[in-house]
C-alpha cells in the first residue's frame, strides 16, 4: 500500500517551503510488513504512537517546571524514536533538540522547543488521524 505523499493539514496552512510534515517512506515501509493491511500493523503502531506520545510531552512539560534535565533528556530521546518511526521527522528533529540541551544538564532553549514540540505534535496528530481514517 503507497500512502503517497501529503503534508498534513490543510494546504492553505502551508507554504510550498515549509517542510514535509510527515515522511511517507517510513510509513510505506512499515506497510510493506503487512501488504494486505491483514494485521492492521501500520494503524496500530500509529494509534500507539498517538496513545503514548502525550504522557512523554506531559513528563518533559513538568521536568522543565521541575528543572530536571534529566527527565528531559529521556523523554525526548523516547518521542524522538517514536517520531521518526511513524515519519514526523521535523518533530523528531525537535525532540532530538530537546534531548541534547537535557543532555548537556542546561535547559537554556528548552521552554521555547517544547512549545514548538508541542504544536508540532499536534500537527503531526491531524495528519495521522486523516491518513489513518482510511486504514
Amino acid at each position: 500500500m503507497n500512502l503517497g505523499h501529503h503534508h498534513g493539514g490543510d494546504s492553505g496552512d502551508r507554504s510550498s517551503d515549509d517542510p514535509v510534515l510527515l515522511d511517507f517512506s517510513k510509513l510505506n515501509s512499515i506497510s510493506s510488513l503487512d501488504p494486505q493491511g491483514a494485521t492492521g500493523l501500520l494503524k496500530k503502531i500509529i494509534e500507539l504512537f498517538m496513545e503514548k506520545s502525550p504522557e512523554l510531552i506531559l513528563r518533559i512539560t513538568a521536568a522543565l517546571e521541575a528543572g530536571d534535565a534529566e527527565v528531559v533528556f529521556r523523554a525526548a530521546h523516547s518521542l524522538k524514536s517514536s517520531s521518526a518511526t511513524v515519519g514526523a521527522m521535523e518533530l523528531s528533529e525537535t525532540c532530538r533538540q530537546l534531548e541534547t540541551v537535557g543532555r548537556q544538564g542546561s535547559l537554556h532553549g528548552a521552554r521555547e522547543l517544547s512549545e514548538r514540540m508541542q504544536a508540532e505534535f499536534r500537527q503531526v496528530c491531524i495528519a495521522l488521524a486523516r491518513m489513518t481514517e482510511g486504514l
